[in-house]
């Protein structure tokens, strides 16, 4: 099991910021019609969030789309 001090450990290894997208996706339908919606707005807030959370510099070596 991963604790937080692992964490925190890779962490302090790329001070450089990375972003996950992570989603569970539907197999079926018709649930599985919402998926492209879900991904969306999961995209959306991966461009926002860390402009609300991180400064312009830290920002600088990433590309945002």
């Amino acid at each position: 099991m991963i604790t937080r001090q692992d964490l925190k450990h890779l962490q302090s290894l790329n001070p450089v910021l990375a972003l996950s997208i992570l989603l569970t996706t539907h197999r079926t339908s018709p649930d599985n019609e919402q998926d492209p919606i879900l991904v969306k707005n999961l995209v959306s807030e991966a461009k926002t969030r860390p402009r609300e959370e991180y400064s312009p510099r830290e920002l600088d070596p990433l590309h945002f789309c």
